[in-house]
């Protein structure tokens, strides 16, 4: 399975390089791709959404606060717990991201069949879901 993980690796370089590319850092890519679906996620619900370590979040939502593209506010319901919320200039990197990727895989796929991304995309979901119920 080394291509799978060889596809991985050329796939996040070039989302890295998209967010050079705009001027973001990267790590903010996931967080605010994962608030553009659900805003207002708590803080602990990030981390396991990322997979980063708990203070490794803490920092990285401080940066992006300080940049503009998030904010921080207490839960109405639990003051010990803390909302994260997308700001307009998070919602705009994330649109010019989806362009990019969406642009990108347009182009990575413009030479299989129908018929050929059909079967890889029931590869891969077959996969994941083996992955999953092994954790």
């Amino acid at each position: 399975m080394e291509a799978v993980g060889n596809i991985y690796k050329v796939y996040n370089a070039r989302l890295r390089a998209e967010c050079i590319k705009i001027g973001v850092h990267s790590s903010y890519r996931q967080i605010i791709s994962y608030l553009a679906k659900e805003d207002g996620v708590p803080q602990l619900e990030l981390v396991r959404l990322t997979n980063f370590k708990a203070p490794t979040i803490s920092i990285t939502l401080q940066k992006m606060e300080q940049d503009g593209y998030v904010t921080r506010k207490p839960d109405l319901f639990d003051q010990r717990s803390v909302r994260v919320f997308l700001t307009d200039k998070g919602r705009e990197f994330n649109d010019k991201m989806e362009e990019r990727v969406k642009k990108f895989e347009e182009e990575i796929l413009s030479d299989f069949t129908v018929e050929e991304l059909n079967n890889a995309n029931e590869f891969l979901e077959k996969l994941f879901l083996s992955i999953v119920k092994t954790n």
